[in-house]
């Protein structure tokens, strides 16, 4: 997929469920040596593929050494996306599953039998949710704690694969899209309601827009949080000539009745039906959330230079700020917060 370059002026979390699980202990055999990070370069394709089914075999036979936890999660996490993932599919609707694993630590090392133990439960979970037809797009491994004991959290960020209608941009959303902002509220006449919202419509239609080649797997997972504050007033539309005059002043979807020099916003909705946003709308916030993601810091986004969009969270979520007019130390507001999955990319030997 190219990635190009989008103007600032259409330039924005996450729903997780989280299950806990234990440790499994066995007798450890120490015969197979990993390569380490302090050689090895996460953007060489052929490395990269050697040093997962390096891992693989090692699973397989049961057989390893000790693994530093960096080392550990980097292989369990690469392993499971080249193992499984489907990123040549469409996404359809998405949702998110996880597992959160505890393993001894000694001297910043991780005996194998224990690395083995946590590859072996993420990969029997994910067999598990497969079994509903769904497919998985990536998966996110991240310490959570590193002492005696390293928590982990394993997310699985799965799909339907099922494309309910054609995806067209710039102009998405049609006449009869006037959607309320999020929190299941539903369309703005009452029908969808606690199905749908505009996050869930912005977010089908950006994972819908893209999907890479049979073959391609993602390492090194990360995401990116885009959301307003008191300070970033909802991302300014630095090309934007008017100020406070409509929608286009800012990036993301903000219901906020003054910004924080006290200035009139034009986007707040005070009477029925409650942050109702209208197909204009819904159209310019879907390519500047997609502009954030797939932009560099540099050119206005947050997409970490040499890795690439896996996938998008929308979501509306509550924001308490000090309002200047009244005074008001916890007025609430509604926003959209957008979280962007990334990776970098790689093409296995077979392609």
């Amino acid at each position: 997929m190219k990635e190009e370059y989008i103007n600032p002026y259409y330039l924005q979390s996450i729903k997780l469920l989280l299950l806990a699980g234990g440790i499994m202990m066995t007798a450890c055999k120490k015969d197979k040596e990993m390569p380490t990070n302090s050689v090895f370069n996460p953007h060489d394709d052929q490395a990269v593929e050697a040093r997962i089914k390096a891992f693989n075999q090692a699973i397989q036979q049961k057989q390893g050494e000790p693994m530093t936890v960096n080392d550990a999660i980097w292989n369990i996490e690469a392993a499971l996306n080249y193992n499984y993932c489907h990123v040549e599919l469409p996404q359809g609707e998405t949702f998110v599953d996880s597992l959160i694993l505890e393993l001894p630590v000694d001297n910043d090392k991780i005996e194998f039998c224990n690395v083995f133990n946590a590859y072996q439960q993420a990969e029997n979970k994910l067999r598990h949710i497969l079994k509903k037809d769904y497919h998985a797009i990536v998966i996110d491994v991240k310490p959570l704690q590193t002492s005696d004991f390293i928590k982990v959290k394993i997310t699985f960020i799965l799909g339907d694969a099922v494309v309910k209608k054609s995806v067209s941009f710039p102009n998405s959303f049609g006449t009869d899209d006037y959607w309320r902002c999020g929190f299941g509220y539903g369309k703005c006449d009452g029908t969808f309601y606690l199905v749908k919202d505009a996050t869930t419509e912005i977010q089908y239609w950006l994972n819908s827009n893209f999907s890479y080649l049979p073959g391609q797997y993602f390492t090194d997972i990360e995401h990116q949080f885009v959301e307003p504050n008191e300070n970033t007033n909802a991302y300014i539309n630095p090309n934007d000539a008017i100020p406070n005059d409509n929608y286009l002043d800012y990036l993301l979807f903000i219901n906020r009745k003054f910004d924080s020099n006290g200035n009139l916003l034009p986007n707040f909705y005070e009477l029925p039906p409650y942050y109702c946003i209208s197909p204009e709308e819904m159209n310019f916030y879907t390519w500047s959330y997609r502009a954030i993601a797939i932009n560099t810091p540099s050119q206005g986004g947050v997409r970490p230079p040499n890795k690439k969009v896996i996938h998008y969270w929308v979501q509306a979520l509550p924001l308490y700020y000090h309002d200047l007019q009244t005074g008001c130390s916890r007025r609430k507001t509604n926003y959209h917060q957008l979280t962007v999955e990334y990776g970098i990319l790689h093409t296995n030997s077979t392609n």
